[in-house]
């Protein structure tokens, strides 16, 4: 989904296996863990087997009504078919990449960098209280 590209494009500019990346994936796997539905895997073959279904019987429609034309209406059937496929892949498929490449980054980046700065400064809040709860320790232990 859109929310999880955004996600993981946050947690690139990051860097994934720095401390900020580490924690800020740990935060919105705890905070978004139960917002994502989970589908089963029955569900999934069920859907994927009435796709095949639904597919052969437009295909089985779709010649037994060519059957019926001429083969003029048949090569112009076609000829539409793919202007159609080289529009939906020259255009939309161009777009898709320009909205992924280009205008997400561009739109978030300010927003990533800011929540970056963000997990740094917790990060070094989260060492500076570690290392107080060290030397408290040290201390205690070397009351005793």
């Amino acid at each position: 989904s859109v929310s999880d590209m955004l996600r993981l494009f946050v947690m690139d500019l990051m860097g994934r296996h720095t401390l900020d990346g580490m924690l800020y994936e740990k935060l919105t796997n705890s905070l978004y863990q139960n917002c994502v539905p989970q589908l089963s895997r029955s569900f999934k073959v069920i859907v994927w087997a009435s796709l095949i279904v639904l597919n052969y019987f437009l295909v089985s429609l779709c010649i037994s009504f060519s059957q019926r034309r001429s083969q003029e209406w048949i090569r112009s059937l076609i000829f539409a078919w793919v202007v159609g496929w080289i529009i939906d892949a020259v255009f939309c498929e161009c777009l898709e990449c320009l909205w992924i490449n280009l205008l997400v980054p561009l739109t978030c980046s300010k927003k990533a960098t800011q929540c970056k700065i963000i997990l740094r400064n917790c990060a070094a809040i989260a060492r500076w209280l570690q290392y107080q709860e060290n030397v408290v320790q040290d201390e205690f232990n070397t009351a005793d």
